[in-house]
C-alpha cells in the first residue's frame, strides 16, 4: 500500500491510506479549538469540516477517528438504523386548527440516543482521563425545536445526523484507547472489564455496549474509511500515538517527508523503514469522490428486469473473482489487489442471475406454488419478507455490497426507500433496495401541500391495516423469525413419513401381496413418528390411521431390526441386495468418491461429522455436469440421499434440495478458476461479555439477532447455510437459499481438497463465527474468579455431535417447533432458563431418545459400508 502527495511543495507519504484524502497541515490545533469559529464571517462547523487529516494533537487527537463516510446503516443494529431513517415530522396548529409549525414526532429516539452517546464518551474520558475536548451536541443544530417551514427543519435534521458521526467517532477513540491504549499502559483485567463496569453504572445496559462493539464505531480496520491524521515523525509531540497503533486501529496516518527526514534514515535503519516505497502512487483511480456513474437513467422496480436484457452480451461482466490472472492458485497470497475493480455494479451480475433461476424454477413449480407467486405479484409482502440493502461497499474490490436487514427493521427499511429504489421478488418473497436503482420521493417545500401519508410508501390493502413496524417492541420474536418459508409443506402424514423414510434411511415398501404384517408394538411408536418426520401431538386424528397401515407395519420391522442390528425382512431396505430398488445400481451411485477431510493444524475450522475422529466427504463427480462446481455430502447416508433423488434432478436441484432441509453439504469449485480478490486478513469477531450474575432480556436477545445479522452480511457467511443444522435455521431468516451455490469468495478460512490432479475449494465457518451465530456470551466476575460460556442457542460444536438428539442429519418439524417454543420462551421471559445456557445445560436439555441415535448410527455405518463396497 502507501502512497504520497505534495502540499506546497512538502511531500506527505501514508502507509496505510487506500486513497488521498484531503489534509489541512496548516492548520494546527495545539492552541485553537477546531469547533469554534474564528470570526463572526466564518461559517458553522458541520460533519464535512471534520473529514480531513489534521495534525495530531492530545485534545483533538480523537478528530482522526471521524468515520468519512455516514454511518447509517452498515450493521449497526438499533444505535445506526435509528439514525438511518430520518424522524417523522409533525405539525403544530392553534386552537383555530391552523398549521402553525413542524417539529419531530415525540416519537423520535434521536434525543435518547444523543443522551446515552454524550453519557458513554464522558463517562469513558473522565473516569479514564482520556485527553479530549468535546465539542456541542447535535440538539445545538436545533432538529428538536420548531420552525414555520418544513424544509428548514429538514435541513437541521440532517446537520444533526451527520453531528451524530462527530460523536460516534469520539465514542470510537475512546473504547479503542481503553481497549489498547495509545501510552502502553495495560488497563486490560482479567475480570469483567472496568470500562464497560463504569457505563453500566451509568444506565447503559449491557445489549447497548455489544452493539456499539459490532458496528462499525468499533470496526478498526483500513476497509472503515476514518479521517486519518498528519503525525511528525521525526520529532514527535509528547502525547502522539505510536505509529503502529494507528496503523492498526486503520487510522490513515500520514506525515511529511523531505530533506531533514532523508539525513535521519541514512543514520537510523529503523528510521528508514518509515521512507516512502519507490512505488507510492501519488493518485488514486479508486478514489471514492470521484463521480461514479452507475446507470444512465434511474431504473424502476418493473424496468430492472427488463434493462438486464439489453447488456451487451459479447461483454462478459468482469468481476475479481471471474478474471483471467496470472497470480496461480488460491493458496498463494494475491499481489496487486488492487487493481482489479468491477466494470459494473454487482447487482447487475445478480439480477441477471436470480431472473435465470427463478425462470428455471417457474417452469417446474406447482399450481399452489404459482398461484401464491402471483399473489405475492398483485399484494407485495412485507413483514415476512427478507429485505436486502445494497451499500457502497468499503472494500476497494467491489462497488456494491449486499446486506441483509435484521427482520425486526425490516418494515422502517423499506420505509426509507423511494417505490424506484425497490425491487420485489414475489418467487423468492424478498426486496433488494438501492438509492442507485432510482430517484428518491421528492420532499415538497410546499408547507400547505404537506401530509404524512405522502411519506409513507402505500403497503397492500390486506397489511395496510394491520401492519405494526418491525422496529416495535411489541413484535414478538415467534413472528419475526418464524417457520422459514424454504420449508417443504407436508402432504399427507402417511405419504409424507414414507417418502421421508424412503430419502433419508432407504427404506421401501414392501410388494403387494409378499408382506405378512407381523403385530406391532407401542414401543416404536414415538421413534418412529420422530424419524418419520411426523409430528404426531399435532395431528393425533391423522396418526391412527397410520399405526393401523401396512407401511407401519413394515416401518416398525425396519426400525426393530436396525437398532438391535439385526437383518430387516428382505425388500424393505434398499441398502440391500434383496430389495428389487438396491442403492447400488442408482445412476448416481458410481459417482461416489470418497475423500478425507483435510487435518488442519488450526483449531478454529472443524469439518467433521458427528464428531468422528476422521471424517469424509463423499464428493459426486457426475457425468455430463452442467455446473463448474462439484457437490459433496458429509456422511454415506446423506450421499446415499442422492442416490434416491429423482433421475431428472440436476446438481443445482439436489443443493436446493439439501438447503430446503438444513442438510450439511458443500460445493467445491476447481481453484485455478478462481483468483483471490482479498489479502488473507481474516476478521476477529468480539465475544461479547456480561457479568456472571447478569440477567438476561429480550433486548439481549434483539441485540444479539443485530449482531448475528452483521456477521451474517460478510459474503463468505453463506457457508453457515451449508453447515446444516442449527447454523443453518439461524441463518436462513436472513440469506434465504439462493446463495448456496456462489463461488467461494476466499475471504476468510477455506477447504482446499485434492480431486485427481486438481485442486477444489470453499467457504468455511470458523468456530468463533458459529459461536457468535448461535448467540454466545462470556460471563466472567469482577474478579475473573468465576467464568461461564453461555450461549442463546446450543453450540455448533454440540449440536453436531451424534449424542444431540436434535441431530438428525436434516431440520426436521420437531426441531421447528423447539425452536418456536425457545423463541416464545425467550418472549416470555418467565425463569431462568429462557435466558442462555451452558454446554452442559444444553447437552442436558436436547439429549434425546438413545433407541434413535442407535438407529441413526446404523444406518450410517451401513451406507459407509455400501459404499466401500
Amino acid at each position: 500500500m502507501g502512497r504520497t502527495q505534495a502540499i506546497d511543495g512538502t511531500i506527505y507519504y501514508s502507509p496505510n491510506s487506500r486513497e488521498d484524502v484531503s489534509l489541512d497541515p496548516r492548520t494546527t490545533p495545539f492552541s485553537n479549538n477546531p469547533f469554534i469559529k474564528k470570526s463572526a464571517n466564518e461559517h458553522v462547523r458541520t460533519y464535512d469540516d471534520f473529514k480531513i487529516a489534521r495534525y495530531w494533537s492530545q485534545s483533538f487527537g480523537w478528530i482522526s477517528f471521524i468515520p468519512t463516510r455516514p454511518w447509517v446503516r452498515g450493521g449497526g443494529g438499533a444505535i445506526l438504523m435509528e439514525l438511518a431513517t430520518r424522524p417523522s415530522i409533525e405539525q403544530t396548529t392553534n386552537a383555530s386548527g391552523e398549521v402553525t409549525g413542524y417539529a419531530i414526532a415525540s416519537s423520535c429516539t434521536w434525543p435518547r440516543l444523543e443522551d446515552d452517546i454524550f453519557k458513554a464518551v464522558v463517562t469513558l474520558t473522565r473516569k479514564f482521563h482520556i485527553p479530549c475536548i468535546l465539542p456541542a451536541m447535535p440538539h445545538t443544530y436545533g432538529y428538536r425545536s420548531t420552525y414555520s417551514s418544513r424544509s428548514i427543519l429538514l435541513t437541521k435534521v440532517n446537520l444533526a445526523r451527520e453531528w451524530f458521526m462527530v460523536w460516534l467517532g469520539a465514542l470510537g477513540y475512546a473504547i479503542a484507547w481503553l481497549q489498547s491504549p495509545s501510552d502502553s499502559t495495560e488497563r486490560v483485567r482479567a475480570g469483567y472489564p472496568e470500562w464497560r463496569s463504569a457505563l453500566e453504572a451509568e444506565g447503559l445496559p449491557p445489549w447497548w455496549l455489544d452493539e456499539v462493539l459490532h458496528s462499525p464505531i468499533c470496526s478498526f480496520h483500513s476497509a472503515n474509511p476514518r479521517a486519518g491524521c498528519i503525525i511528525n515523525v521525526l520529532r514527535p509531540i509528547l502525547s502522539q500515538p505510536k505509529l503502529d497503533w494507528l496503523v492498526d486501529r486503520g487510522i490513515p496516518v500520514w506525515y511529511p517527508w523531505g530533506t531533514d527526514e532523508e539525513e535521519r534514515a541514512k543514520e537510523d535503519t529503523s528510521f528508514a523503514k518509515l521512507q516512502p516505497s519507490d512505488d507510492a502512487p501519488s493518485s488514486n483511480p479508486l478514489h471514492p469522490t470521484a463521480t461514479l456513474e452507475i446507470q444512465p437513467n434511474p431504473l424502476t422496480a418493473t424496468q430492472l428486469p427488463e434493462a438486464l436484457d439489453h447488456l451487451d452480451e459479447t461483454s462478459e461482466l468482469e468481476t475479481p473473482t471471474q478474471r483471467d490472472d496470472d497470480d496461480g492458485p488460491v493458496g498463494a497470497q494475491a499481489e496487486h489487489y488492487e487493481a482489479y475493480a468491477p466494470r459494473v455494479p454487482e447487482w447487475v451480475e445478480h439480477f441477471e442471475k436470480v431472473r435465470q433461476k427463478d425462470a428455471d424454477r417457474r417452469g417446474k413449480a406447482s399450481e399452489r406454488e404459482l398461484a401464491q407467486w402471483k399473489s405475492r405479484e398483485r399484494e407485495p409482502a412485507t413483514r415476512g419478507a427478507k429485505v436486502f440493502v445494497w451499500e457502497l461497499s468499503d472494500d476497494p474490490l467491489l462497488l456494491f455490497q449486499r446486506n441483509p436487514t435484521p427482520t425486526k427493521w425490516s418494515v422502517d427499511t423499506l420505509l426509507s426507500f423511494s417505490e424506484k429504489q425497490k425491487v420485489y421478488n414475489a418467487i423468492r418473497n424478498e426486496w433488494d433496495c438501492c438509492e442507485a436503482f432510482g430517484e428518491p420521493d421528492e420532499d415538497s417545500d410546499d408547507d400547505d401541500s404537506y401530509s404524512p401519508a405522502k411519506t409513507t410508501p402505500a403497503l397492500g390493502s390486506s397489511e395496510a391495516s394491520s401492519q405494526t413496524p418491525m422496529a416495535s417492541d411489541d413484535t414478538k420474536l415467534q413472528d419475526l423469525d418464524g417457520r422459514p418459508c424454504e420449508m417443504a409443506n407436508k402432504e399427507t402424514m402417511e405419504s409424507a413419513m414414507q417418502a421421508h423414510f424412503h430419502d433419508h434411511h432407504g427404506f421401501c415398501m414392501p410388494i403387494a401381496g409378499t408382506w405378512t404384517a407381523p403385530k406391532v408394538t407401542q414401543r416404536n411408536r414415538k421413534n418412529i413418528f420422530q424419524l418419520g418426520d411426523a409430528v404426531e401431538d399435532a395431528n393425533s386424528d391423522a396418526a391412527e390411521p397410520v399405526v393401523t397401515s401396512l407401511m407401519y407395519s413394515a416401518l416398525d420391522n425396519l426400525f426393530e431390526t436396525i437398532v438391535n442390528r439385526q437383518e430387516p425382512t428382505p425388500g424393505i431396505w434398499d441398502l440391500r441386495e434383496s430389495c428389487p430398488h438396491y442403492v447400488r445400481i442408482t445412476e448416481r451411485f458410481s459417482a461416489i468418491h470418497t475423500v478425507p477431510v483435510p487435518l488442519r493444524t488450526t483449531p478454529n475450522v472443524k469439518e467433521t461429522y458427528k464428531s468422528q475422529q476422521r471424517a469424509h466427504y463423499y464428493v459426486f463427480l457426475l457425468k455430463d455436469s452442467s455446473e463448474p462446481w462439484t457437490f459433496a455430502t458429509l456422511s454415506a447416508s446423506t450421499a446415499l440421499m442422492v442416490c434416491r433423488m429423482p433421475r431428472g434432478f440436476k446438481e443445482s436441484d439436489i443443493a436446493c434440495r439439501f438447503a430446503q432441509s438444513g442438510i450439511p453439504f458443500r460445493i467445491f469449485y476447481p481453484s485455478d478458476a478462481l483468483t483471490r480478490r482479498h489479502p488473507r486478513t481474516p476478521k476477529h469477531q468480539p465475544m461479547p461479555m456480561r457479568p456472571f450474575d447478569h440477567v438476561f432480556t429480550k433486548a439481549d436477545y434483539n441485540a444479539y439477532v443485530n449482531m448475528r445479522t452483521k456477521l451474517l452480511s460478510q459474503s463468505h457467511m453463506q457457508a453457515a447455510l451449508k453447515r446444516g443444522g442449527i447454523a443453518w435455521r439461524l441463518a436462513i431468516t436472513t440469506l434465504g437459499i439462493n446463495v448456496v451455490t456462489q463461488r467461494p469468495t476466499l475471504y476468510n478460512e477455506f477447504e482446499e481438497i485434492s480431486l485427481g490432479k486438481g485442486l477444489f475449494v470453499d467457504d468455511v465457518v470458523t468456530e468463533e463465527e458459529l459461536d457468535i451465530l448461535c448467540g454466545v456470551y462470556l460471563c466472567v466476575s469482577a474478579d475473573g474468579k468465576q467464568r461461564a460460556l453461555k450461549s442463546w442457542w446450543p453450540l455448533v460444536r454440540y449440536f453436531e455431535k451424534e449424542e444431540c438428539g436434535y441431530n438428525h442429519g436434516y431440520w426436521s418439524e420437531r426441531n421447528e417447533i423447539w425452536y418456536t417454543e425457545r423463541l416464545r420462551d425467550i418472549e416470555e421471559g418467565a425463569d431462568k432458563e429462557t435466558g442462555p445456557a451452558t454446554y452442559t445445560q444444553w447437552k442436558s436439555r436436547l439429549h434425546g431418545s438413545s433407541a434413535v441415535r442407535r438407529f441413526l448410527g446404523q444406518v450410517e455405518k451401513e451406507s459407509r459400508s455400501v459404499i466401500q463396497g
